[in-house]
């Protein structure tokens, strides 16, 4: 759980909300087709058909809440919000900056595993400023060890420090908005297909996301 699951609890509280008025919706609509089809006087005949009418109109309300009206529109807005936490969350601080491990790096003496440990100890103590500095110098070093090595690509130091570089730009946050946005699909599939609408598919589907987030 990391200081972004709150974004996934509230998103989560959001879809139950659209999801239990569909339920709702649905089952007053089934209700109400069951009453319209049986043997009834014309006065409770006709009653049948206004609630049925009503709920139909109800089931249509609640799909348009789903796909672009209220529930839509506190999804994108939860979104942005999440977006503009991760971004202030990785931002480079130069308060974060490791001077002893700085001077270490521009001394230009670290292996490939060394930079590995430098950067899974910044990741670790939850330096994304750290992290994105040693991928930096990781990706200068490969550069210098491919020419050194005649311009061969496929030479392995250079090969294992490109795959530090490469690793310290996963330390900006990025999961949390692919996190989101995996929540964010299924909730548009349920949109679309009134049938998957549902707190239990929800749940099914996205509880290991929302307690892992």
């Amino acid at each position: 759980m990391s200081q972004f699951n709150k974004y996934a609890k509230r998103f989560d509280e959001i879809a139950r909300a659209a999801f239990k008025e569909s339920e709702d919706a649905a089952a007053r609509l089934d209700r109400a087709t069951t009453a319209r089809n049986q043997r009834l006087n014309e006065i409770d005949a006709a009653k049948a058909k206004a609630e049925y009418l009503e709920a139909q109109e109800a089931v249509r309300s609640v799909r348009r809440k789903l796909d672009e009206g209220e529930y839509r529109q506190q999804i994108t807005a939860l979104r942005k919000e999440l977006a503009a936490d991760v971004d202030a969350a990785f931002r480079a601080d130069p308060a974060q900056i490791d001077s002893a491990t700085l001077e270490l790096l521009k001394s230009g003496i670290c292996t490939p595993d060394e930079y590995g440990a430098l950067l899974h100890k910044a990741a670790e103590d939850g330096n994304p400023t750290m992290c994105r500095i040693i991928g930096r110098y990781a990706e200068d070093a490969a550069a210098a060890a491919t020419e050194k090595a005649g311009g061969y690509m496929n030479d392995p130091t250079a090969t294992a420090l490109r795959a530090v570089g490469y690793q310290s730009k996963q330390y900006n946050g990025q999961q949390w908005l692919e996190a989101f946005d995996f929540m964010a699909d299924v909730y548009n599939r349920a949109a679309r297909e009134p049938v998957l609408a549902t707190n239990a598919r929800w749940e099914q589907l996205t509880a290991d996301c929302v307690e892992k987030f």
